[in-house]
Parts: C-alpha cells; structure tokens; sequence
C-alpha cells in the first residue's frame, strides 16, 4: 500500500512499529504497533526498499563512495576497496535476509549487516587517522552509520523476540 511512508516493517510474526502518513498531504496519520504475518508484510511492503534501515543503508553507501574518492591513489586497493565492500554488505544482507521470508535466517543476515556497519566504522575511523579524509568530510558517513547501528540493532531485538 502506498499510504504507508516511511513506515519500519518487519519479517515474520512479531511486533512492528509503524509510523503512517498520507503521501499526498505528508503528514502523520497515526503510529500504531501491529503483529505482522507473511502474508500481511507481503501486502504492505512491494519490496524490502521500502524499509528504512535500507533505504538509509544504501544512502550510506553512497556516501562512503562519495568520500573514498578523494582517498590516495595507492589505497584503491586497499582501505578504499574494504570501506566501499563493507558499505555494500550493508544494504544487501538486509535485502538478502529480507528475501529468505525467515525470521531465523533474516536475523542472521541483520547481524552480518551490523557487523559489516561495525567493520566500516572502524575503517571510517582510520581513514581520518591516517589523514585520508577528516572528519569533516566524514562526518555525514559516521552519522549514517550511528543511524544504520540503532536500525539494526533494533531490527535484531525484534526479530529475536
């Protein structure tokens, strides 16, 4: 259904928090807590572009290829290539999991995606260490990734629930 925007949806029979607004007039219709089933997701959601950790994971992405640009030359195969791998990872383990329509494997493809966003934070971090970027630049990515670690660490309580 298109009238529910930016809405946090989850796989399986659990808890979802769901923020609904009217796309037309973009305004919050209401935030409700439902239980969700296979069937009921499948209705809501087209696609896992829909959800929010993955729509900002992708952003994320984006970014971090956007500021690896300007790294040196001579890391383009190395901490460029590892940032850019591990901004990926992000986004596609959660379509992955999201994909498998099980609750058990689609956690387990959260928590690679969390341990992907923990690995480029710490490569975020050296970055600016070793004077390829600051943090300045970098700021927009740390952000992203502090708001992609509270998704996902959310999105992984729920599911173990």
């Amino acid at each position: 259904m298109r009238d529910f925007v930016g809405a946090t949806l989850f796989v399986g029979h659990l808890y979802s928090h769901c923020i609904l607004t009217n796309t037309s007039r973009q305004e919050v219709l209401g935030i409700g807590v439902w239980v969700l089933g296979f069937d009921m997701i499948n209705k809501m959601l087209e696609s896992y572009k829909q959800l929010n950790v993955w729509q900002k994971s992708f952003l994320l992405s984006k970014e971090v290829y956007l500021l690896t640009e300007n790294f040196p030359r001579h890391e383009h195969y190395g901490l460029t290539s590892q940032m850019r791998r591990a901004a990926v990872a992000i986004p596609s383990n959660i379509a992955e999991g999201y994909g498998r329509k099980s609750r058990k494997e689609y956690s387990q493809f959260c928590s690679i995606a969390y341990a992907s966003n923990l690995e480029l934070e710490t490569q975020s971090l050296l970055s600016i260490e070793l004077g390829f970027t600051n943090m300045k630049q970098a700021e927009t990515v740390l952000n992203l990734i502090t708001d992609v670690s509270k998704m996902l660490y959310s999105l992984i309580e729920k599911l173990k629930s």
